[in-house]
C-alpha cells in the first residue's frame, strides 16, 4: 500500500512539472469601472476598467464582456467604441505567433520542425524542433510573408521547453531583415531552461533596430554538446506594449505579457469620448460587465469573484421658463406649459409641491393640470419637475404667481329674525343680501361674531345669549376683507 502511494505521489509530479508553472485558480483578481453610474442615452462617455491581479500573470489575460444596449467596442481612434488597454508596470500584449500550426516555419539547423498536440503550454500545438543539430549559430526560425514594423514593442515573451537543459546563455531569441534569419539580431536567454519543463522567457529590445522584420526565431550560441539531439519547443510568442482585440460579442480581449501581483492594467472604454466615445443604453438599469481572468495562457478564462457594474440612470430635469407665469385668484383651471431640458416620458410636475397630472411632450416640453382649487387663493408658487430613479432628481423652481382679485363690497337687504325677548337664548341670525364671499363676517353690534357662508346672497351668524341679556335696537352688518371689499349699510 506505501509503495504505491509513493508512486501516485511521483507522478502527480512529474505531470506538474511537464506542463509548466503552478498558478493560482483561473478567475482570480478584482475589477473596478469609474465612473460607475451614466445618463440614459447619453453620448460620448469614457468608462475606465482597472483590473488589479491576485497572482503573477505571466502570459494570461482578461476578457470584459460588454452588455447589450451598449456601443460596441472596437480598436479604431475616432469612432464609437474606441478601447485600449495599458499598464504601469505589466504590460499588455499582441500574439505574435500562436505556434498552433507548422505553416510558415523553417527546420534550419533541426532535423525537422513539427507542431507538437502533445506538448504544449497553450492551444492546439507547440512548434518542436526535432533533433537539434550540434554546432555554433544552429537555429529554427518563422518566415513572414513580408515585412513587419515591431518598434512599437519594447519586450517580446514565449515559453520554451527542452528535452535536455539548456544553461543560462546558450540561447537566443532571434529576429532579422532576411527572410532566413541571416545576420540577426540576438537577445541572450539569460534563464536556464530546466528539462521537461516550461519555462516563460520574457526579453527587452533595447535599441536593436526592428523596423523591417522578415524573419524571427531560436538560435544556439555555440556547439554546446550538453544539448546535442535534443528536442525544443517554443510556444504562445507575445510581445508588447500591445493592444485589447475583439473577438465579437462586445467581448474586449486583453491578453498580458506581464503582470505581477497587486500590479494594475487598465481598459479605457470609449477612450477620449467624442466620436470615440460610448453611448448609454436608453433603458435604465444596472448593467454588469462580466469580467474573466487566466493566471496564463495555459489556464481558461474564468469569471472573476464579482464584476464591475455601471447603473443607467435617468437625467435630473431643469427648468427653464412656465406658460402662463400668472393668474387671478378664482380663476378656473388651466395647462400650464414648462419648458427646459432632460424631460422623460416619467417626469412629474409639482405645483406647490403637489403633483399634477402631467403630459410628456418632448424632452424640453412638458404639460401640467392646474385645478381652480389650485388658485382659489392669491400668493406665490413653486413649480417643479421631478424625474423618477434610478439617478432623476427635482428640477431648480419656476414661479407662478396668482393674484388676488378685489372683493366686492357687501350689501345687506335684510336679516330673520328681527327681534327677540331680552334673556333669550342664543340663536342662528339668517343675513340677506348680495357681494357675500367665503371670508364675509357679520358684525353684531359692532362685535364679529362666529359666521357661516351659505351663499352669495346669504350668511348665517351664530348670537349668543350674552349678545342680547338686555333690550334695546343692535346694528347688523356684514364685512368683507381686503384686497378692495368693506362694510355694508347697517341694519338694525
Amino acid at each position: 500500500m506505501k509503495k504505491i502511494k509513493f508512486i501516485f505521489v511521483l507522478a502527480a509530479l512529474i505531470l506538474s512539472s511537464e506542463f509548466g508553472n503552478v498558478f493560482a485558480a483561473d478567475g482570480s483578481g478584482t475589477n473596478t469601472v469609474s465612473p460607475n453610474s451614466v445618463v440614459a442615452s447619453a453620448t460620448g462617455n469614457t468608462f475606465n476598467f482597472t483590473f488589479t491581479a491576485a497572482e503573477t500573470m505571466d502570459s494570461g489575460g482578461i476578457a470584459i464582456t460588454v452588455p447589450s444596449g451598449w456601443t460596441t467596442p472596437q480598436g479604431s481612434s475616432g469612432t464609437a467604441g474606441y478601447t485600449t488597454a495599458a499598464s504601469t508596470g505589466g504590460m499588455v500584449a499582441d500574439v505574435i505567433n500562436n505556434a498552433d500550426s507548422i505553416t510558415g516555419w523553417q527546420a534550419g539547423n533541426c532535423a525537422s520542425v513539427v507542431a507538437s498536440t502533445v506538448t504544449k503550454q497553450e492551444g492546439a500545438a507547440s512548434i518542436e524542433c526535432v533533433n537539434l543539430g550540434q554546432g555554433n549559430n544552429h537555429h529554427w526560425y518563422y518566415r513572414l510573408g513580408s515585412a513587419v514594423n515591431w518598434s512599437a514593442y519594447s519586450n517580446i515573451g514565449f515559453w520554451i521547453y527542452s528535452s535536455l537543459a539548456i544553461p543560462s546563455g546558450d540561447f537566443n531569441f532571434a529576429f532579422s531583415s532576411a527572410n532566413n534569419l541571416s545576420s540577426p539580431q540576438l537577445l541572450s536567454i539569460a534563464a536556464t531552461i530546466s528539462v521537461n519543463t516550461w519555462t516563460y522567457v520574457v526579453l527587452n529590445f533595447g535599441s536593436a533596430p526592428r523596423s523591417s522584420i522578415l524573419s524571427y526565431g531560436l538560435r544556439q550560441n555555440v556547439g554546446d554538446s550538453s544539448i546535442n539531439h535534443a528536442n525544443i519547443y517554443v510556444d504562445d510568442i507575445l510581445a508588447g506594449p500591445g493592444s485589447p482585440t475583439f473577438p465579437g460579442g462586445g467581448v474586449i480581449n486583453a491578453r498580458i505579457l506581464q503582470l505581477a501581483n497587486t500590479q494594475t492594467l487598465t481598459v479605457s472604454y470609449g477612450n477620449s469620448g467624442g466620436t470615440s466615445g460610448v453611448t448609454a443604453p436608453a433603458t435604465t438599469g444596472v448593467y454588469t460587465f462580466t469580467t474573466q481572468s487566466r493566471a496564463s495562457d495555459a489556464g481558461t478564462l474564468t469569471s472573476i469573484a464579482t464584476s464591475p457594474t455601471i447603473t443607467v440612470g435617468n437625467p435630473v430635469p431643469a427648468t427653464t421658463s412656465i406658460s402662463p407665469t400668472s393668474t387671478t385668484a378664482g380663476s378656473s383651471g388651466f395647462a400650464l406649459t414648462v419648458n427646459g431640458s432632460n424631460f422623460i416620458a416619467s417626469s412629474t410636475v409639482q405645483f406647490n409641491g403637489n403633483n399634477k397630472a402631467t403630459t410628456f411632450v418632448s424632452s424640453s416640453q412638458l404639460t401640467a393640470q392646474i385645478l381652480s382649487s389650485d388658485i382659489a387663493s392669491g400668493g406665490s408658487f413653486s413649480v417643479t419637475v421631478t424625474n423618477p430613479s434610478p439617478g432623476g432628481g427635482t428640477s431648480t423652481a419656476q414661479t407662478f404667481t396668482v393674484i388676488a382679485a378685489n372683493n366686492p363690497v357687501p350689501n345687506l337687504t335684510g336679516i330673520s329674525p328681527t327681534s327677540t325677548l331680552a334673556g333669550s337664548s342664543g340663536f342662528a341670525l339668517t343675513v340677506n343680501g348680495s357681494n357675500f364671499i367665503a371670508s364675509s363676517t357679520v358684525q353684531f353690534n359692532g362685535n364679529n361674531k362666529a359666521t357661516t357662508f351659505v351663499s352669495s346672497s346669504q350668511l348665517t351668524a351664530q348670537i349668543l345669549s350674552s349678545d342680547i341679556a338686555s333690550g334695546g335696537s343692535f346694528s347688523v352688518t356684514v364685512t368683507n376683507p381686503s384686497p378692495g371689499g368693506g362694510t355694508s349699510g347697517r341694519f338694525a
